[in-house]
C-alpha cells in the first residue's frame, strides 16, 4: 500500500517517504517544484516552462556534459533521470537502483538548482519540442487531449496547450528561459518525494546538503497548486472540430465543484469523482459504461471516463473513439449510461468496494509507480496525501444513498459535448 509519510525537511521543505522493504533494491525519489505550464504567460508565451524543464538535460553546474553526465551513471545500472511539466508544476524524479539513490538526489537537485540554459543547449530543444508537438498531434486521441485546454478555458492560464506550438516558442529565447528559471525557481515552491528502502534519518541528513543548493527567493511560497482564479463560466453549448483522422473523439464533460484551492474542497473532489468513476467503469466489459456503449450497441472498441480536478474546479464525464457515423449515437449510449440501474445497485457498490480493498492490497512493491501516483494524488488532492488505508477506510463507509446524491451532480442540462470528428478515409 502507498503510505508515504510527512517528513519535516530542511528549510521548511515538505518531505513526503516510504520506507521499502530492505529486498526491495530500487528508489524512486523527485523534487516537485509548483511552477507549471499555467505561469508561461505571466512571464512570456506558452509552452515556457515545459521548454524549460527540457534543458537542464543539457548541462548543469556539477555536471556540463548533459545526458552523459546526467543519465550515464545510472542507465548502467537500470536506472533512469526523468521530468514532467503539467499546468501546476514541473518534477524532476529518479528511478536507481538503491545503492545510487544519493547520486540520484545529487542529480536531480543540480537540475532544479544549477541548470547551465546555454543558448546552444536552448536551441537544440526548441527543434526537439517541435517535434514533440508533432507527435503528440498525430492520432485522433493527442490531438484532442492537445486542443482541449483552449476549448475548456479560453483565456485562463490553464486554457493552453502545455508544450504551447511552433509559434509560441518563436517568440522566446535563451534569455527567456533563464528568466523563466530565476522567477520560478525557489526552495518556497518545492516538495520532496521519496520511497526506497533508506530510513528517515539518512533521507533528511543527505536533503539537508541538496535543499541548501536551492535558489532561496522572496517568493510567496507555493506547497500545493496554486489558485489563478476561476475557471470560465461553465458552457453547455456542442463544440465540433473536424479532423484529418479517420477517427472521432466524443466527450460528454460535466462540471466539477467549483473551488479555491482549499485542499479540502479539492480533496473531496477527487474522491467523489473517483467512486463515480469506479461505478462507471469497474468491472471492464461487465461495468455500466462498457457493457452499453460496447458489448450492448457495439459503437466502440473503448471508452472510459475523463475527469481532471483543478485549483478552481474542473471536469468529469465520458470519452470514446469511434467511426464518425457512429457519433450520434455513442452520445444516447452516455445518457442511457447515467440511467443504468446497476449504478444504484448495493450489490455493486459492495463489489467496487471489494475491489478498492484488493487493488490496494495486491499493488507491486513498486518505489517509482508508488512515487508517481503519490505525486499525482498529491496535486489533485490540493497538497494533501492520502493513505491507500485511509482511502479504503473512506470508501467503506460510503452508502448506497451517498452514491446516489454524487450521480445527481451530473445534470444532464449541464453536459457539454466536445466532437472531434474524423473526416479521413482509412
Amino acid at each position: 500500500m502507498i503510505e508515504l509519510k510527512k517528513l519535516d525537511g530542511p528549510f521548511g521543505i515538505p518531505v513526503y517517504h516510504q520506507q521499502m522493504p530492505e529486498m526491495v533494491r530500487a528508489a524512486s525519489l523527485g523534487w516537485l517544484i509548483f511552477t507549471g505550464a499555467a505561469d508561461d504567460t505571466s512571464i512570456a508565451s506558452p509552452g515556457l516552462h515545459h521548454w524549460f524543464e527540457h534543458v537542464p538535460f543539457r548541462g548543469t553546474k556539477k555536471y556540463p556534459a548533459g545526458a552523459s553526465d546526467i543519465l550515464g551513471p545510472f542507465n548502467n545500472m537500470n536506472g533512469y533521470i526523468n521530468a514532467w511539466t503539467n499546468h501546476e508544476a514541473t518534477c524532476y524524479y529518479g528511478h536507481v537502483h538503491d545503492t545510487q539513490w544519493k547520486k540520484a538526489l545529487d542529480v536531480v537537485t543540480d537540475m532544479v538548482a544549477n541548470p547551465l540554459i546555454t543558448d546552444e543547449g536552448v536551441e537544440a530543444e526548441r527543434k526537439v519540442i517541435h517535434q514533440e508537438i508533432a507527435g503528440s498531434k498525430d492520432s485522433a486521441g493527442g490531438f484532442a487531449r492537445y486542443e482541449l485546454p483552449g476549448l475548456l478555458y479560453p483565456g485562463h492560464p490553464f486554457g493552453h496547450p502545455v508544450l504551447g506550438s511552433e509559434k509560441t516558442l518563436a517568440m522566446m529565447n535563451a534569455e527567456t528561459l533563464r528568466r523563466a528559471h530565476r522567477l520560478g525557481y525557489c526552495r518556497s515552491r518545492a516538495v520532496f518525494f521519496c520511497v526506497g528502502n533508506m530510513s528517515e534519518r539518512e533521507l533528511l541528513d543527505k536533503l539537508h546538503g541538496a535543499a541548501a543548493e536551492l535558489p532561496s527567493k522572496a517568493f510567496e511560497p507555493r506547497r500545493k497548486p496554486y489558485y489563478f482564479g476561476p475557471l470560465p463560466e461553465w458552457r453547455t453549448d456542442t463544440i465540433e472540430i473536424e479532423t484529418e483522422f479517420e477517427a472521432s473523439v466524443v466527450m460528454m464533460l460535466f462540471p466539477t465543484q467549483t473551488n479555491e484551492g482549499e485542499t479540502a474542497n479539492m480533496t473531496e473532489s477527487v474522491l467523489t469523482y473517483g467512486l463515480l468513476q469506479n461505478m462507471f467503469e469497474h468491472g471492464g466489459m461487465t461495468s455500466p459504461l462498457m457493457r452499453i456503449v460496447r458489448e450492448e450497441r457495439q459503437l466502440v472498441y473503448g471508452c472510459s471516463t475523463r475527469n481532471a480536478t483543478y485549483a478552481g474546479g474542473g471536469y468529469f464525464g465520458f470519452k470514446a473513439t469511434a467511426k464518425k457515423e457512429n457519433i450520434p449515437a455513442i452520445i444516447e449510449a452516455f445518457g442511457d449510461v447515467m440511467k443504468d440501474p446497476a449504478l444504484r445497485s448495493p450489490v455493486r457498490l459492495a463489489e467496487i468496494k471489494s475491489g478498492i480493498r484488493a487493488e490496494a492490497d495486491m499493488m507491486p512493491l513498486d518505489p517509482d509507480d508508488y512515487r508517481a501516483k503519490a505525486i499525482g494524488q498529491f496535486i489533485n488532492c490540493g497538497g494533501l496525501m492520502i493513505s491507500h488505508r485511509a482511502v479504503v477506510e473512506l470508501m467503506n463507509k460510503v452508502t448506497i444513498d451517498e452514491v446516489d446524491a454524487k450521480l445527481a451532480l451530473l445534470k444532464p442540462e449541464n453536459a457539454r459535448l466536445v466532437i472531434f470528428k474524423g473526416m479521413g478515409k482509412s
